[in-house]
């Protein structure tokens, strides 16, 4: 059964190689999602920490799962889940944290770098 998935998503050829790197990308980031919720959970954290970490991974889901569908309009949906994590989420993240010391100020470092390569493209 493994092999099977990992075949189908990660190691096929009818997906394009774009298709396959972000299959592998958003299967990272659901679990880093995940574990971030769980470690929240553990510590208690306020509730909004908690629904906050579960809307990321949601929409990292539905990403993979519109990949894994080779949608038609995948680009467009990428631009969308990283302008909603970044522009909301991750200002919340930092917000209800604590702030500076709460180790998010990267994160909005590498949203806006993802973002501009979205826009802009690797050149």
């Amino acid at each position: 059964m493994k092999k099977l998935i990992y075949n189908r998503f990660f190691n096929s050829d009818e997906y394009p190689f774009e298709l396959i790197v972000l299959n592998f990308v958003c299967i990272l980031g659901m679990c880093a999602a995940f574990a971030a919720m769980l470690m929240r959970i553990i510590q208690k954290m306020p509730l909004i920490n908690i629904l906050t970490m579960s809307v990321i991974f949601f929409s990292v889901l539905v990403l993979f799962v519109m990949s894994a569908k080779q949608s038609k309009s995948i680009k467009e949906a990428m631009f969308y889940v990283v302008a909603v994590v970044n522009a909301v989420l991750f200002p919340v993240i930092f917000f209800t944290n604590g702030g500076a010391d709460s180790g998010m100020a990267a994160y909005f470092t590498l949203g806006l770098m993802l973002e501009f390569l979205l826009i802009k493209g690797w050149k």
